[in-house]
């Protein structure tokens, strides 16, 4: 049993993530659940509402009380739960959904709109499934302790980071992503008491972006998720990071603006932000104990022109991911258009697991020497067609969709091979993106990852902006040069609290001040 320390008021903390000296960034999550398991399950009944094909009844969630156990505000959900009038067998849906449930600013809460209703009302009619959305995650807006700004999206999230990196065992599990997951896990609880077991023997975990990352904690801690099905979302930061900046010659694209004003891009390479992404990013449990735990199977479905991530960025995990991995590339999507393949990406996907069925194994292999990039996998399940999308930027080797690039649609011919061979030029100019698009009798559809020539050239100069969210961002600023902070104390050193508290509240009135400017969040952020 892990050791634990009882502070006064009775509230279990977990010791691995604030003894002093003993701090075990890979235990904080899981023991951040443990101490949460121990606390009531809160929740109200708010009404219930019949709809074609199910009942929807609507509940008000208490999660935790978070980042202090005492003392700080509890986070509220909306959780919906809807019950299929011909129920079918298999596992239900755990659906992560945005939403802003504390207005702020004069601005009202916000309903969820990463799967809106009408979408989860039709998983339940055709499929005869349950599903179980808890929106709010996190419990939106949030004004962190000695912080005075409500925060929301990657705006909160980069400042949780930054408290963590400051003074990693004290703030251990303040990072966003363990909330939020906890709030997930309190909104199976929920349904474990609301709905009949038959309906709930496993749950499918899904969500966007944020939300997404959440539903990869799960699985860590949770047997209850059987299947995992994220959208918009990468991982291996410490690797992705890097190749962010390399792609756009030393800048950020602009939609990771809140991590840079958060000082959060200057601290890639410290150990704290190492521990950082021990806790939260799933790639570095692909070590250790929990590994077998990510070996469920997975749908992943990202952007090709994604506001924050590279159409490459696959390149850095997918091959270590363990058990069954099906991914798909939405073409011409930039992260909030994710939303538009949602419905037909997850439908036919949740038919087959359902049903024990398994989605088809994609590989893609570049063979350099001969200018060929062979697609392997179809003698396990042969698709109905086949389509390459590609795209080309002679200027540089940004593929946002926000900044005008197109991928064009070409069909291949499958012929009987069991190995398709598309043939691919590396371009004397600029950077090419392809990917293979494999299109199966029910509707499924899997991809390559994208393949981005030449793979190992970066450009000099960053990529030309444009307007919204084809920015960068800027290199100064109102608090000085947009370069790297080099002056903010490392973190754990004895001043990083009291320059940390000064520093968020400059970066809060300089956000406050750019908020025109730079607009509201990417959707989903």
């Amino acid at each position: 049993m892990r050791a634990f320390i009882w502070l006064v008021l009775g509230v279990l903390i977990p010791a691995s993530g604030l003894a002093r000296g003993v701090h075990d960034p890979s235990q904080v999550w899981p023991g951040y659940r443990e101490a949460q398991s121990a606390q009531p399950l809160v929740y109200h009944l708010l009404g219930s509402t019949d709809f074609d094909g199910g009942q929807r009844r609507s509940f008000i969630l208490q999660s935790q009380q978070w980042p202090h156990a005492t003392g700080s505000a509890s986070w509220r959900h909306r959780v919906e739960l809807l019950q299929p009038d011909v129920p079918q067998p298999g596992p239900a849906l755990l659906v992560i959904n945005n939403g802003v449930i504390h207005g702020s600013d004069g601005k009202p809460p916000r309903a969820p709109d990463d799967l809106p209703m009408d979408v989860l009302e039709t998983l339940v009619r055709t499929l005869g499934m349950a599903v179980v959305s808890i929106a709010d995650v996190p419990s939106q807006a949030i004004s962190l302790p000695g912080d005075g700004r409500l925060r929301v999206e990657d705006d909160l999230a980069a400042a949780t980071w930054r408290r963590y990196l400051d003074e990693p065992a004290t703030h251990a599990h303040w990072p966003l992503h363990v909330p939020m997951a906890e709030a997930a896990i309190r909104a199976l609880d929920l349904a474990d008491q609301e709905l009949p077991a038959d309906l709930r023997p496993s749950y499918i975990a899904t969500g966007a972006s944020k939300r997404a990352w959440a539903s990869w904690l799960l699985p860590l801690v949770d047997e209850r998720i059987s299947h995992l099905a994220p959208f918009a979302i990468d991982m291996h930061w410490q690797a992705l990071l890097p190749h962010i900046r390399q792609i756009h010659a030393g800048r950020w694209p602009i939609a990771l603006r809140p991590y840079f004003e958060h000082g959060i891009t200057g601290m890639i390479g410290d150990d704290a932000f190492a521990g950082l992404m021990e806790i939260v990013d799933p790639y570095t449990y692909l070590v250790g104990p929990l590994a077998t735990r990510l070996a469920l199977p997975k749908l992943l479905v990202n952007a090709s022109g994604d506001d924050f991530f590279p159409p490459d960025a696959a390149r850095f995990y997918l091959d270590a991911l363990p058990g069954q991995t099906t991914l798909r590339v939405a073409p011409n999507s930039d992260h909030g258009g994710i939303r538009r393949f949602v419905l037909e990406s997850l439908a036919p996907a949740l038919h087959r697991w359902r049903r024990g069925g398994a989605l088809p194994q994609v590989q893609a292999h570049w063979q350099a020497d001969q200018g060929v990039l062979q697609v392997r996998g179809l003698e396990s399940e042969r698709p109905q067609r086949a389509v390459m999308w590609q795209a080309h930027n002679a200027r540089g080797r940004d593929f946002r969709h926000a900044c005008g690039i197109d991928y064009v649609a070409r069909p291949l011919s499958l012929g009987d091979s069991q190995v398709l061979e598309v043939g691919l030029e590396v371009p004397a100019q600029g950077w090419t993106a392809t990917f293979v698009e494999l299109h199966y009798a029910d509707g499924l559809v899997a991809t390559t990852p994208v393949q981005v020539l030449p793979q190992d050239r970066f450009p000099l100069q960053p990529p030309a902006e444009g307007a919204g969210a084809c920015r960068l961002v800027p290199e100064v600023s109102l608090s000085g040069p947009a370069t790297e902070p080099a002056t903010e104390p490392a973190a754990g050193s004895r001043g990083a609290r009291k320059a940390g508290e000064a520093a968020w509240a400059a970066r809060s009135v300089l956000a406050r001040s750019r908020s025109v400017a730079a607009g509201p969040p990417s959707p989903g952020g």
